[in-house]
């Protein structure tokens, strides 16, 4: 056995053991966002530390009675902190100061108090908005501190003037400036995508969290029906809410954001394909079939669309939920 197939041998054992890890990963956290409650991304103040160090990211699980944290890079499926919401009392909503603005820019700051700990927490303000709704309480947004444009130039400026200072010590007041100047720019700019990432993803987990609460509630009725269990899943461009009962039947409710478009499916796991609530409404006759799947605009709300598609789903699949085990139906 030569040097490169050792070597071949170490790279392919590293990339499974990396891969088994991040499946696992993956099913813990699964395991922890299973069900209909509402998800928030959270950041919590674990200790204090110097430049606004100590913060850990992280979901919030808004349970019926409960509040469950979880960090967001751990191989638990458990929460870490889990309070009750009678236990639970708000003591401020505020921005961030300029430590913890390095790890929380975007964030609110909620200041919450039990009997035994403060605990501080970082939510992009519409989450926060739940978080209060849910606990029972109202808080105004406190207002930006400093605009994101000016302190983005505020800190171009600063670094600029650190370079040129260090350059001129150096003897060289234009190489030395002009590489770490280079660095810096690059360094902005990573920060400034990243930034733009995380807040696209943390909206749109927030709009999905909101659509799987409306979703929750308006099919709830299927809970009646032997569904018992329910699934979350969120991508960028789509939310899934999976409902599951006994027989292995499953009921889908999916949200496609970019083309406003909303798709119930119903069938069993075994099933290559599940079959479409719009494909039963063709069936029976339905002048507009398409128009439970619409919604935005002239349309109404996404709100309108569940209720029609939950209404539709009774009418005419009531024979898939009244018949456990039965197949569903088809076109």
């Amino acid at each position: 056995m030569t040097d490169d197939d050792i070597a071949g041998i170490v790279i392919a054992a590293g990339a499974i053991v990396i891969a088994g890890l991040f499946a696992f990963y993956w099913r813990q956290r699964l395991r922890f966002t299973r069900g209909t409650d509402p998800i928030v991304s959270c950041s919590l103040r674990w200790w204090s530390g110097p430049v606004g160090l100590g913060w850990r990211q992280g979901f919030a699980k808004l349970g019926q009675d409960q509040v469950s944290w979880r960090r967001r890079l751990t191989f638990r499926s458990t929460a870490a902190i889990v309070l009750d919401r009678s236990a639970v009392k708000l003591i401020g909503r505020q921005r961030p100061n300029w430590q913890s603005w390095l790890w929380i820019y975007s964030c609110d700051v909620l200041t919450l108090e039990t009997a035994d700990r403060r605990l501080v927490l970082g939510l992009l303000p519409d989450d926060a908005d739940l978080l209060l709704d849910w606990l029972g309480t109202s808080a105004e947004r406190p207002p930006a501190k400093i605009h994101r444009t000016v302190s983005i130039a505020m800190g171009a400026i600063w670094l600029a003037a650190v370079v040129l200072f260090w350059g001129s010590k150096a003897g060289n007041p234009w190489v030395v400036p002009g590489i770490l100047a280079g660095l810096a720019l690059a360094a902005l700019a990573g920060g400034f995508t990243w930034g733009v990432i995380r807040r696209r993803r943390l909206t749109s987990e927030a709009i999905g969290n909101e659509f799987v609460a409306s979703a929750g509630e308006v099919f709830g009725f299927l809970r009646d029906f032997g569904f018992d269990d329910a699934f979350v899943q969120h991508f960028p461009w789509e939310s899934t809410l999976l409902f599951t009962g006994d027989g292995e039947r499953v009921v889908v409710v999916a949200n496609d954001r970019r083309a406003h478009s909303l798709n119930v499916s119903i069938g069993h796991q075994t099933d290559k394909e599940l079959s479409p609530l719009r494909g039963l409404l063709e069936a029976a006759g339905h002048p507009d079939p398409d128009r439970i799947t619409r919604y935005d605009g002239s349309d109404g709300p996404l709100r309108a669309a569940l209720d029609a598609n939950a209404h539709a789903l009774r009418l005419w699949g009531r024979s898939f939920l009244i018949e456990r085990g039965e197949p569903a139906p088809t076109n």
